[in-house]
This record gives C-alpha cells, sequence and structure tokens, in this order.
C-alpha cells in the first residue's frame, strides 16, 4: 500500500482463516529499501506497506486425511495521527507571501504540520450565486486554491472559511 507519504501508521489486520496464522509486515520510506518481514508491533514510520498471510493446517493427519486451509476474509485499517484545522473570516485580498499568489489564487494559511493532506473544503462569504472554488493542489504548506466570481474569472471573494484535514507531520 502506497501511503502518499511518510507517516507515522499501525496497521490494524483482522482475518478470517481456516488453520493457524501470521500476520507479518515490512515497510519501505523510497519504496526500494525494505525493511525485513516481522510481526506488527507499534507503529512505524513509512510511504509503502507489505502484509503477508501465512496460514499452516492444523489437525490430525495420516492416511485419507487432507489438510485444508483457507483465508475467507481479510481487512486492514491503517491508524494515524489525524489532523485538522479550520480558518475563518479570511480575507483572500489581504494574504502575503507564499499564501497570495494573485487574484482569486491562493495558497491557504495553514498553521499545522502535514504528512499528507486528505480532505480540503472552502466556504466563500458574502457573495452572491455562482461564486465557485477549484483545488489546485493540496500542498503540506498551504492547499492552493482558486477562487472564480459568477462570471468564471479569478476574483478575491470579501471572505473565506476553510477547513483541512490529514496526517500530522
Amino acid at each position: 500500500d502506497d501511503l502518499g507519504a511518510v507517516v507515522q501508521v499501525l496497521p490494524v489486520v483482522t482475518v478470517t482463516a481456516v488453520g493457524n496464522y501470521v500476520v507479518e509486515e515490512r515497510h519501505s520510506s523510497d519504496g526500494s529499501t525494505w525493511s525485513a518481514w516481522a510481526a506488527i508491533a507499534s507503529p512505524f514510520g513509512a510511504r509503502y506497506v507489505q502484509l503477508r498471510v501465512t496460514v499452516t493446517a492444523v489437525g490430525p493427519t495420516g492416511a485419507g486425511v487432507t489438510q485444508v486451509t483457507q483465508i475467507s476474509s481479510m481487512s486492514v485499517i491503517y491508524t494515524g495521527k489525524v489532523t485538522r484545522e479550520t480558518g475563518n473570516d479570511i480575507s483572500p485580498a489581504a494574504l502575503t507571501g507564499a499564501n497570495r499568489i494573485g487574484v482569486g489564487d491562493i495558497r491557504l494559511p495553514v498553521a499545522r504540520s502535514y504528512a499528507k493532506i486528505s480532505r480540503v473544503a472552502v466556504t466563500i462569504q458574502s457573495v452572491s450565486g455562482n461564486w465557485s472554488w477549484a483545488l489546485v493542489d493540496k500542498s503540506t504548506t498551504g492547499p492552493r486554491v482558486q477562487i472564480y466570481n459568477a462570471s468564471g474569472a479569478l476574483a478575491d471573494p470579501p471572505l473565506i472559511d476553510f477547513d483541512v484535514e490529514g496526517v500530522a507531520a
């Protein structure tokens, strides 16, 4: 699995199987150099994760006995530290530096550190209908958004609110 960025993660694996099973993981930050296969014991930092399930038969053996192993289901949930922040009553025209690319073209002024941003929402305030916004990128230094007026031109509304959610750095 590609987590999209190097993050602290703990895979929680649920397996339904016939036989005894062992779950192991190995991980990598770059996709080339991998850790050794090991039991999942604690959170680790990685971008890439591989999981392996080994099932061995149990029960009687002998003439006429066929042992069967089977995995009927498996699920994985990656747990990590999620962070979220909200910006209220931000004036796009008043943003400066790296946050102000141009009229209607801004980077949201985030205050938290992110390893990866997964969700961005913007509310445009104090305008008439048909204004819109588009997400250009999810840069961890501040997602870039463009805001369009009712005519479809880049424009600065009086105020915006935003929500950003992602994995903490």
